[in-house]
């Protein structure tokens, strides 16, 4: 995965990255990059102006032309070579120290295999966590999870804090009965779960690869959305409730449109043991309720 981060030029790394990656390696990232470089995985390489401006962000550069009195719209690319046509000399100072490394052909290769495997390991771990949700063995859907990132970490350790979240998400997404899914037949919300838990588990905002059931009348996706969106409002409620918070309020989308009852229902205050458990009732939201329960002093 460190190898992964040069196949395009970088640098080593800012103190911040290169402390992400000690904490992710369990070891010294620059004694590992040192490594790379003596089997030739990495290589140094030239990056003329306008590449290298083009590494920092869209704000950072659109910045950069206002103080210049330069036009500030456009692509990163345009604003770039803009930049550089300026004034080279003031540009190529900015980058004077700057060091960059790719990854050599054999680097490359090594990377693409890596990639390969990680594919194939997610598919597999995501089949496994789909065949063990539809017969009910939670655990095993969880665990096929923490086995994917352990095999990413080249870790064995349990992640059992993230392990005891999912499955309290997932034991909601699965006993929870919304009154929008009323009028659906049982093999419907059950597909529903399937789609709220797989993207609870494995971080997607996309259940369609996973639901097989469609429908003219409703939009399959926002309604497994919605049920996720229950249980992870379900689960954060409690966690409100454990450290001791006593009033809470709902906070709207602020989309500008929100139907009827989340409008009525913004800004109100509640105690904590009567706050409304979300999505709203009889919400009607194209987009699926977007409300959130927050925190409340006194």
């Amino acid at each position: 995965m460190f190898l992964k981060k040069y196949r395009y030029p970088q640098e080593i790394g800012t103190p911040s990255q290169l402390q992400f990656w000690k904490d992710s390696l369990n070891a010294e990232p620059v004694e590992i990059f040192n490594r790379f470089l003596t089997e030739n995985l990495v290589e140094k390489t030239d990056l003329d102006l306008t590449q290298q401006l083009q590494y920092k962000s869209s704000n950072e550069l659109k910045a950069m032309a206002k103080e210049r009195g330069l036009p500030h719209s456009g692509t990163k690319e345009t604003l770039a070579k803009r930049l550089v046509k300026s004034n080279p000399e003031e540009i190529a100072q900015m980058f004077r120290e700057k060091v960059y490394f790719v990854c050599s052909r054999k680097g490359q290769i090594l990377v693409e295999k890596f990639i390969e495997a990680e594919k194939f390991a997610r598919h597999y771990a995501q089949d496994q966590s789909l065949q063990a949700l539809k017969q009910g063995r939670f655990k095993d859907a969880c665990l096929a999870v923490t086995t994917y990132g352990n095999f990413l970490k080249n870790d064995s350790s349990p992640d059992t804090d993230s392990q005891k979240h999912n499955l309290d998400v997932l034991q909601i997404i699965f006993s929870a009965h919304l009154s929008r899914h009323a009028q659906f037949e049982e093999n419907l919300i059950f597909n529903l779960r399937i789609g709220a838990a797989m993207m609870q588990l494995w971080g997607e905002n996309d259940p369609r690869p996973w639901l097989e059931c469609s429908s003219d009348q409703f939009d399959l996706v926002v309604e497994s959305r919605m049920l996720l969106f229950h249980a992870l409002e379900k689960t954060r409620l409690k966690q409100i409730k454990d450290v001791g918070i006593r009033w809470v309020s709902v906070l709207s989308s602020r989309n500008g449109d929100e139907c009827s009852i989340c409008q009525s229902d913004a800004g109100k205050k509640y105690s904590v043991n009567s706050a409304p458990i979300l999505p709203h009732e009889g919400c009607t939201c194209a987009k699926g309720c977007g409300c959130t329960i927050i925190a409340e002093e006194g």
